[in-house]
């Protein structure tokens, strides 16, 4: 199952100069920044930049995503670095494993009418360490929307 999407890689080939991008990565980077290294899977790592900011700061980082394309782009951009012992991607190609129920500490919370169950954050869930913790980053407002999300649409 491919799921190559032409618009998306190139967003992910130049996630380096989206000052959007950056700029969430900097926020997520300062509030890890101070905690002692953790163990991070980071679902959906794309070109790989997060990974390598948060790897940088000292945290092992897995990427992983399902397109192959994306994960050789994000190998590629990993083996530049200094801190790559820190930084492992992976290709994703059987759906996150479950492991075992744990609490999740709702980041923001949305009116139950608007509430929906989502079977992958369940599963991200699944995969966390009592204790660990589900960083979801999303536009807020469609006027915060990089070419990735617009071409998404």
């Amino acid at each position: 199952m491919t799921t190559f999407n032409q618009a998306q890689y190139d967003d992910l080939a130049v996630k380096s100069k989206d000052v959007y991008a950056q700029t969430k990565y900097d926020i997520l980077g300062s509030y890890l920044a101070d905690r002692p290294a953790m163990r991070i899977l980071n679902v959906g790592c794309g070109s790989g930049d997060l990974s390598i900011r948060l790897a940088q700061l000292g945290h092992n980082v897995s990427g992983i995503d399902v397109e192959p394309a994306y994960i050789r782009l994000a190998n590629d951009n990993v083996e530049r670095i200094a801190t790559r012992s820190r930084c492992s991607i992976a290709v994703l190609d059987r759906g996150l494993p479950i492991r075992r129920p744990v609490r999740l500490h709702r980041l923001h919370r949305r009116p139950r009418a608007h509430r929906r169950r989502s079977p992958r954050l369940a599963k991200m869930v699944d995969l966390l360490y009592p204790g660990g913790l589900l960083l979801i980053t999303v536009p807020a407002d469609p006027c915060l929307f990089g070419y990735h999300d617009e071409q998404l649409r």
